[in-house]
């Protein structure tokens, strides 16, 4: 049908049937500035809109439309030598080679420029979806050292120098995500201004990490180290992280997270109204586990600095991240103006999937907080506006 229909629009996304390699170039807040002629249909539990007008030129930008010349931001946050800044990022699947063995240059580059220009390089850097050595190949290989290796070289120096890299091995093939890519979260951080706390090894992958009291002090019985990664309502799902840093002799307890996906939730225009959103019950058994552990640590000194981040699958006013936060957290999203509450469009709709909450001792240090909008508005075009990832990532600053 692509020569009676040539644009598909569903949801306030613009969809070509066939060839997307030459899809005019469209982002979010471009505008059809005449009417458009076409079919109303419902179908696969969506409405969708098929335009039959034409373009005076075949395979040129679309008649009639006005594009958006937003590009990529910059974070504000300048790097400061008394200030830690934390960045959270979901990477998409990242690994340095494709699915094919064959080296994964652009998203290689594209992934350290955001990290080295747009975020200015954080002191602690919590990425999400990081995939083994294989990419999706399913042949045994679990590591992520090279693509986390390739990924710090690749940023330049002095970063290639300053920045280190710390994380767990899934359980092989068994945490979900892209079927033999083993994806995993992550830490990378700069040695000249944070630590690992010493002392302790990294945790097992089938090995849950508990808290011990140090003399009044909470510490990590591994560093770092996974929360629950054997029980039943994280299975098939990524495993929480947590890493315990030293800044300026205070102790920064980091969980990074990447909580189940909607999967299997009813279509939000579908024939069941109101929609079930059956996958939530997992995310909050997951989220009354990450609370208790955030419980525990604050159970021994109230005055604790955590940070509990990353793609929770669930909007900032969720039930989800309301059980995470409890009494005990506060989420930074809040501290944006609502227009730029969003790390993620689907169908249309800007929405929060990535969260950044922090305990009230950190929130007390807390100085600036940034979405930095980097994907989710451009569309997948070879230009200097292409998406690397389909989030956009966060950054806070804290005064110590």
């Amino acid at each position: 049908y692509k020569d009676e229909f040539p644009y598909i629009i569903k949801f306030g996304t613009l969809l070509y049937p066939d060839d997307y390699n030459w899809f005019p170039k469209i982002k979010t807040g471009g505008k059809f500035i005449q009417p458009i002629r076409g079919i109303v249909d419902y179908q696969r539990n969506n409405y969708i809109f098929y335009a039959t007008r034409e373009t005076d030129v075949p395979r040129t930008p679309l008649v009639g439309y006005e594009d958006n010349s937003i590009t990529k931001e910059v974070t504000s946050i300048v790097p400061n030598e008394n200030k830690l800044t934390i960045g959270v990022y979901n990477i998409e699947n990242f690994s340095w080679i494709n699915k094919y063995g064959y080296l994964n240059t652009n998203k290689i580059n594209g992934i350290a420029v955001d990290i080295r220009d747009h975020l200015k390089a954080p002191d602690i850097m919590c990425l999400v979806e990081i995939q083994d050595d294989s990419s999706e190949r399913d042949d045994g290989t679990i590591n992520s050292e090279n693509t986390l290796t390739t990924l710090i070289n690749q940023m330049g120096s002095p970063y290639k120098e300053n920045y280190s890299y710390t994380y767990i091995n899934p359980i092989y093939n068994q945490e979900g995500g892209a079927p033999g890519g083993n994806v995993r979260v992550g830490f990378l951080y700069n040695k000249n201004k944070v630590t690992l706390a010493y002392g302790r090894e990294k945790g097992r992958n089938d090995q849950p990490v508990y808290i011990i009291n140090r003399n009044g002090k909470p510490e990590l019985s591994v560093n770092p180290g996974r929360i629950e990664p054997l029980n039943p309502n994280f299975s098939s799902t990524r495993k929480s992280l947590v890493g315990e840093f030293i800044f300026k002799g205070e102790k920064v307890f980091i969980i990074v997270n990447h909580l189940s996906s909607k999967l299997g939730d009813d279509a939000l225009m579908g024939y069941k109204q109101p929609p079930e959103r059956n996958s939530e019950k997992k995310r909050h058994e997951q989220a009354k586990i990450i609370n208790n552990f955030v419980k525990e640590i604050l159970a021994i000194d109230k005055n604790a600095n955590i940070a509990v981040v990353g793609d929770f699958n669930d909007f900032h006013y969720s039930r989800t991240l309301k059980i995470i936060e409890g009494n005990e957290l506060y989420n930074l999203i809040y501290s944006l103006p609502e227009n730029q509450r969003y790390t993620y469009i689907h169908n249309g709709r800007s929405q929060v999937l990535d969260n950044f909450l922090v305990s009230k001792s950190l929130y007390q240090k807390f100085f600036v907080f940034d979405i930095v909008h980097l994907n989710s508005e451009f569309y997948y075009i070879n230009s200097s506006d292409q998406p690397w990832s389909d989030h956009d990532a966060l950054i806070a600053q804290f005064s110590f």
